[in-house]
């Protein structure tokens, strides 16, 4: 560390973004109200320092709210990328004592020699959809249809590029006060000067509750095989304290179904994609955290084991205090 910093204690959850300034990766820290940012700059010819090879622990930044939680980066749009155009990486950051999230820029500090990266807290966003709105934890975002929107483009064209980014960003959080899906947007805009764009401007919104079952812990974006053999998206809500996984629709806007799950499911993971025959599969990978097993889900919507535990990894192991 350039500024020979030591990282606080009990980080909660990390995201990272690429960054041609070096990539960003940031941790919340619970006890401290705190955010590391971590700096990979990757190797450089001719470095003659040792935070230009390795990566390096740059900035500490204080004074948070109480007891951050969930991280996130902000999806990177390409019109970003168009020459002229300055980004700053930005990430949320989720609170357990506190009904609002943070959003936080990376700044590379390219200018300097050397340079010393740091983090700024560029904004907050009130949670006001309930009473309460505190203690949020996981986050997640769906860039599905904006992805399309900027496949469909030239890589050279910023007008067509620039078009995407009206498309909005799905935006979820897991919120346990009370507990529920809260559902929002997360849309850029281009700021410009004497009719050239020089900077993007990205806003969050928090527009909807859905129910959940008590204690959601964990929100990410996974694909089912649709009943025409096509891919859907689904956002999956894991309900640690409840034992279930909850499967949301953004499309329909409504609760699919619920996994009944073994004690405290967590982590998420998917394998999506064609078989060698190609045919469409999906599965969802879920860690339980108390019982200490995976559970292997199949998420093809035209079988009658859809949304089915159908391999458990591990035998079950109650908690040491309950043996």
């Amino acid at each position: 560390s350039q500024r020979g910093l030591l990282m606080p204690t009990e980080p909660t959850g990390v995201a990272s973004q690429v960054h041609a300034g070096g990539d960003a990766v940031i941790l919340p820290h619970q006890t401290s109200a705190t955010a590391s940012l971590v700096v990979n700059q990757w190797p450089v010819a001719g470095a003659t320092t040792p935070f230009q090879t390795t990566p390096s622990l740059e900035f500490l930044l204080e004074g948070l709210s109480e007891a951050p939680t969930g991280v996130a980066a902000l999806p990177r749009p390409a019109f970003a990328d168009v020459e002229g155009v300055s980004y700053r990486p930005g990430f949320v950051i989720s609170y357990r004592a506190s009904a609002s999230l943070s959003v936080l820029r990376y700044f590379d500090d390219a200018g300097a020699t050397p340079p010393r990266p740091f983090l700024v807290r560029e904004s907050d966003l009130a949670i006001t959809l309930s009473n309460d709105g505190s203690d949020s934890r996981g986050i997640a975002f769906d860039t599905t249809d904006r992805d399309a929107c900027e496949a469909s483009c030239d890589v050279e064209d910023s007008g067509c590029l620039r078009e995407c980014l009206e498309t909005p960003v799905g935006f979820y959080l897991a919120n346990r006060t009370p507990s529920a899906l809260l559902v929002g947007t997360l849309v850029a805009e281009a700021n410009e000067v004497d009719g050239v764009v020089t900077s993007l401007t990205e806003k969050l919104s928090l527009d909807e509750s859905v129910p959940m079952p008590i204690g959601p812990a964990n929100v990410a974006i996974g694909r089912v095989v649709g009943q025409d053999g096509n891919f859907e998206q689904r956002v999956f809500v894991a309900d640690f304290d409840s034992r279930f996984i909850t499967v949301y629709d953004p499309r329909l806007r409504r609760v699919e179904t619920m996994i009944r799950m073994g004690r405290g499911p967590a982590g998420m993971a998917f394998d999506t994609g064609l078989n060698d025959s190609g045919d469409p599969e999906s599965f969802l990978y879920t860690a339980s955290f108390t019982d200490s097993y995976l559970s292997i889900i199949h998420l093809d919507t035209r079988e009658s084991s859809y949304a089915t535990p159908i391999v458990n990894i591990g035998p079950p192991v109650a908690p040491r205090e309950e043996q």
